[in-house]
């Protein structure tokens, strides 16, 4: 192209305004996309969504320029531009509109940009937000992730991210992740050091993000960063330190090894961490962090791989690990970690609700029990070992072992957030509200988003009455993690603690969908608050409500059978017994649940084992205590009922000083008040808790309330709370209940 003819098609292209309308295009479509970041993550848009829109913008701005080439605009409406009589062309006049409406897009970009860089920011606390599944948005661009003030931010406090794999196999990247774990483990046991959980950390993998950013994220003042490039035997690994509030590098260095050192390299990177950050690893008689050194190296290779999975938290990821593991210890049987490992997995492959498997919850006891003995037969010191062992005896109920075992697994490793949980868990099943409340919000400032402490602090704040705090844990699950089931559960579970029923439908079946373990119940809850009992007989995967709603479908025979049918096979199982007590109660075959009770428990102190961890889906989330004390008072044992209610009162006490608050929790109470003959009390227990959102459609069939049939003023608590769930039922076009 000549220079005259370059010219000409300039002079061409501002005629036609195509620069202007390109400009224009370019000055609209950036402020679209800052709206667009602004609002999806609000609404829990996939991250897709953002992509989409900005391809679309892109293909329209060729649109725009082509349009604006061929067409004018004239005083008759849009014409080809070669069909415009020069004389009458108005091409003048739109520039001027185009040239003023630019400037006022200008304008409104600056005003953005200082807006973001200047505008004040609300400090949020130490506790920034809070896995088991990898994120599938972006944590740092949540707005619940903004930076943590920095008068909040522990002195000694580090996140470990994750090396990059350099290899030229990307399926090397295992190992890659694989070492920056060991190194994050190794850190941890460093006592006057804050160590940032694996999953918060892994949370920005492969995601290119500032690191000033990340470190206010994580509310840490200090980032290890790095990358690995493994070929055959031959390792090169690079780490420096950062520290966050200026981006300097405190510490680098490269390490050209062979991968049998791979466990020197791992201490020594831990101890040159310590050392810059000037800590003294022999305070209070701690030594320094060593690595644990296997045997085979392939068997460290494959514990990395397992690892990996593990943390995945699946049910095909499970399974994988236990094999990988398998094989692991038949090249290393003596290797501690990987017997740990094994016996974790083992415990998650349990067929309960919270389980990842199909074994039965004792198999898994009888497999994982040697290999714990064996690995801390092996390692005493190895704090996972022992956070595993907590965890079998918390399944076992064995609570004060469970404790144990959870103390030296954190005086080992006082950052090991897996043993944290163990502890927040172990506290909430033995009615320590309070206290496990305070542990799991230690791990939120630890692993802020972590997405198993995060579902579990929302289930103690529920407990605790707190349904705002909750329901602010739950908004930042979907922010973070908005493809996560147990997002969508946390969300059901705090429109149905709220009374909220139609809207659950959304999130309830959005966890069914994504196969979360957990769901058949909550969705089973949800049925048999709306009064569907047709559905909820239906739903697979939870026995436990099947008899329930065949007693709400007048089915008490069959309800029986189906109770005293799981019962047979599993007489051992304390959630089956319970189950079994209730359906007899509801049933009014009170005889025999008080048979049942004399043979198999004759102690309310046995009765203990749901103390604090009742279910929560209709007469499920029922204290066993009740199904006997309805029992006794039907058959007038009075001394008996007396007894049972004394030791039910200390329980609800206890409870009640400990933090339980929820309208769950008050309805326990006004059944426990209307068994012990305190009408007043059970009537505003009662009111309250329908006022907190809990909707019951069997409430006049409870048997907890038989006294109180036919007082006018449980009538009218009755029929509010049928009202209730009629116009949650009307919201779904559902016939009104009765």
């Amino acid at each position: 192209m000549t220079p005259r003819v370059a010219m000409n098609f300039l002079a061409e292209l501002k005629r036609r305004n195509v620069i202007r309308m390109a400009g224009l295009y370019l000055v609209g479509a950036w402020l679209v996309i800052q709206v667009a970041a602004t609002l999806l993550p609000t609404y829990g848009a996939p991250v897709w969504v953002m992509k989409v829109l900005v391809a679309l913008l892109a293909v329209g701005f060729l649109a725009a320029v082509v349009f604006s080439w061929l067409y004018e605009l004239t005083p008759e409406g849009l014409k080809r531009d070669a069909e415009v009589d020069p004389a009458r062309s108005i091409a003048p006049q739109t520039a001027q509109r185009m040239d003023r409406l630019i400037l006022a897009g200008l304008a409104a970009v600056i005003l953005v940009v200082a807006a973001d860089r200047y505008w004040p920011r609300a400090e949020l606390p130490a506790a920034v937000p809070n896995a088991v599944s990898e994120p599938a948005s972006d944590p740092a661009s949540d707005p619940a992730n903004r930076p943590t003030p920095a008068a909040a931010i522990h002195p000694d406090s580090i996140a470990v991210l994750p090396f990059v794999n350099m290899s030229a196999d990307p399926e090397q990247e295992y190992f890659s992740d694989g070492l920056s774990e060991e190194i994050l483990n190794l850190l941890a046991q460093i006592r006057d050091l804050k160590v940032i959980g694996r999953t918060s950390s892994f949370a920005f993998k492969g995601r290119n993000e500032d690191l000033r950013s990340i470190g206010n994220t994580l509310g840490v003042r200090y980032l290890l960063e790095g990358s690995v490039r493994k070929a055959g035997d031959d390792l090169r690994i690079t780490a420096q330190l950062i520290e966050v509030a200026d981006g300097s590098h405190l510490w680098s260095q490269s390490y050209d090894r062979k991968l049998e050192n791979v466990f020197a390299i791992q201490s020594e990177i831990a101890a040159s961490i310590a050392q810059a950050l000037k800590i003294n690893l022999l305070d209070a008689g701690q030594s320094a962090p060593v690595a644990q050194v296997a045997a085979s190296l392939p068997a460290y290779e494959l514990l990395l791989q397992a690892r990996r999975l593990i943390h995945g938290r699946t049910r095909s990821g499970m399974a994988a690990a236990r094999g990988l593991l398998d094989e692991a210890l038949k090249l290393d049987p003596n290797y501690a970690p990987a017997l740990a490992a094994q016996a974790h997995t083992v415990l998650l492959l349990n067929n309960r609700w919270y389980g990842y498997g199909d074994m039965p919850l004792e198999q898994t006891h009888t497999l994982a029990k040697p290999l714990l003995d064996k690995a801390l037969a092996l390692d005493p010191m190895l704090a996972e070992a022992h956070a595993a062992q907590s965890q079998l005896y918390s399944q076992q109920r064995q609570f004060q072992l469970a404790e144990a075992a959870l103390a030296k697994a954190l005086t080992l490793n006082p950052n090991l957030s897996e043993a944290l949980l163990r502890q927040a868990g172990t506290l909430g099943n033995t009615g320590y509200l309070r206290e496990s409340l305070a542990v799991l919000k230690r791990v939120d400032v630890i692993d802020p988003l972590n997405v198993a402490n995060l579902l579990r602090l929302n289930g103690a704040l529920r407990d605790s009455g707190k349904l705002s705090e909750a329901q602010a844990v739950t908004a930042r699950m979907l922010r973070a993690f908005p493809d996560n089931p147990q997002s969508f559960a946390a969300q059901a579970s705090d429109l149905l603690d709220a009374g909220h029923l139609a809207q659950a439908q959304v999130p309830a079946a959005r966890s069914l969908a994504l196969k979360s373990n957990s769901a058949p119940l909550l969705n089973a809850w949800m049925y048999y608050t709306l009064g569907d009992f047709d559905r909820m007989a239906s739903l697979q995967g939870a026995p436990e409500s099947l008899t329930q709603a065949l007693i709400a479908l007048d089915q008490n025979d069959e309800a029986e059978a189906k109770a005293r049918e799981r019962f047979a096979s599993a007489p051992e199982n304390r959630d089956v017994a319970q189950d079994l007590l209730n359906t007899l109660a509801w049933a009014g075959r009170f005889d025999e649940v008080l048979t049942l009770y004399r043979e198999r428990l004759d102690d309310p102190d046995a009765l203990d084992w749901s103390f604090g961890s009742a279910k929560r889906v209709g007469f499920l989330a029922l204290d066993p205590l009740m199904a006997i004390a309805s029992a006794q008072r039907a058959k007038g044992e009075q001394q008996a009922l007396a007894e049972t209610l004394t030791h039910w009162r200390k329980r609800l006490d206890f409870q009640r000083e400990r933090g339980y608050a929820s309208g769950a929790f008050l309805m326990t109470e006004a059944r426990y008040f209307a068994l012990a003959d305190e009408r007043a009390a059970a009537l505003k227990a009662l009111t309250k808790a329908i006022d907190l959102g809990v909707r019951d459609p069997l409430l006049g069939r409870d048997p907890a309330f038989a006294e109180l049939h036919d007082d006018r003023e449980f009538k009218a608590q009755n029929a509010r709370m049928i009202t209730l769930i009629n116009i949650e039922r009307a919201k779904l076009n559902m016939a009104p209940l009765p």
